[in-house]
């Protein structure tokens, strides 16, 4: 076989192998071109099965040394790679990693954003309130659970007390919600050393959550963002009373804070 012939060969073999892997991206099972056409017959142009045969057929005897029915024509042989390519793009799932890149670089923009917010008066406001919910997610779900744990206990106990059996129900419904939730928590999201009653039992599956949300929360985040929060929410109030010193005072502590956290938190998250 001439060094030509070769460089043919292979080409043929690696497009008809690419080919192959969209096939098994798209969910086939089929071992070879004919076969994953044979799969997809029915979801393919008779245009794209006629292709495909012709991909095949020339993959195979160049694969077992059998001679072509004449010279190939690699233009004609690339052109039907081209289309069939094209027409299997539409089964083959989107390509995660890309997906993944346009999420970075849209994040990356937001935490630009959010960064310049957390640089101007009044608008770090957004800056701090991005920092909390970005601590406070990961652990979300337990303290959403904890909450309906209190509730349940402060409504069914306040039932009681008045004689409502609607309150009484209503409270036991949101501490069954807790309950059943704790140990759906507890059974995936366990460690190895966690023992079954602590997320079972009542009440104290409610610790296991706070110590979840602990675990889970991103404290630095949390603790950056509540007190200039608080502080320009004094600082709002101050200014509702027309107390403008006050207000200012407020209003410029929580911008210096603001400043010192982009400055301190550049590598992070944002």
């Amino acid at each position: 076989m001439s060094e030509e012939d070769e460089k043919i060969t292979g080409h043929v073999i690696v497009a008809a192998r690419e080919l192959e892997q969209m096939f098994r991206r798209a969910g086939s099972t089929a071992a070879g071109l004919h076969d994953a056409v044979d799969e997809f017959a029915g979801r393919l142009s008779p245009e794209c099965v006629k292709n495909l045969r012709f991909i095949a057929s020339v993959r195979n005897k160049l694969a077992h040394g059998e001679p072509l029915d004449g010279k190939l024509d690699l233009g004609r042989f690339d052109a039907a790679v081209s289309a069939t390519a094209a027409e299997l793009a539409v089964f083959v799932p989107a390509d995660q990693s890309r997906i993944r890149e346009v999420d970075d670089e849209f994040m990356a923009e937001v935490r630009r954003k959010l960064r310049m917010c957390g640089l101007l008066p009044g608008l770090n406001a957004a800056y701090f309130v991005a920092l909390l919910l970005h601590g406070l997610l990961p652990a979300a779900r337990m303290l959403i659970l904890t909450l309906f744990f209190l509730i349940g206990v402060f409504v069914t106990a306040g039932g009681i007390c008045d004689g409502s059996a609607l309150r009484t129900w209503l409270g036991v419904a949101f501490f069954l919600i807790y309950w059943i939730c704790a140990f759906i928590v507890g059974v995936t999201e366990r460690s190895g050393k966690e023992r079954w009653w602590v997320y079972t039992v009542p009440a104290v599956s409610a610790v296991y959550l706070l110590r979840r949300a602990w675990q889970l929360a991103g404290l630095s985040e949390i603790l950056t963002a509540l007190p200039p929060l608080a502080v320009e929410c004094y600082g709002a109030d101050r200014l509702a009373v027309h107390d403008w010193l006050a207000a200012a005072a407020a209003f410029g502590a929580a911008w210096l804070w603001g400043i010192t956290a982009v400055a301190v938190r550049r590598k992070s998250f944002f």
